[in-house]
């Protein structure tokens, strides 16, 4: 089961690997993306890019491309302080076994 779920995981990181950089054309593309493997729900305070970090707009603008390109869902808008929740669904879904977002 858990070989399976290996398996499985480095299938969905390969995808949304080629997608992510498809989809924003960014350095960034590939960090964002190992943040969003070992965190997949997250909001966009939990990424660190360390030094040479991008820009908040310019990771707002990574965000909201993968989001419009189906890599990451909306778990809930942000309002006010509170920030927008996001979720790497292809791989919550594979850990879960089915669909929970």
């Amino acid at each position: 089961m858990l070989l399976a779920l290996e398996q499985a995981g480095l299938a969905i990181y390969e995808r949304l690997k080629a997608r992510s950089i498809e989809l924003t054309h960014s350095q960034y593309a590939i960090p964002l993306l190992d943040q969003a493997f070992r965190k997949p729900v997250f909001t966009s305070g939990h990424l660190d890019f360390g030094k040479g970090a991008p820009s908040k707009q310019a990771i707002a603008n990574l965000l909201r491309a993968l989001r419009d390109g189906g890599v990451l869902k909306v778990v809930r808008e942000g309002s006010g302080r509170r920030p927008t929740v996001y979720a790497l669904t292809e791989l919550v879904h594979a850990c879960e076994g089915r669909k929970v977002l």
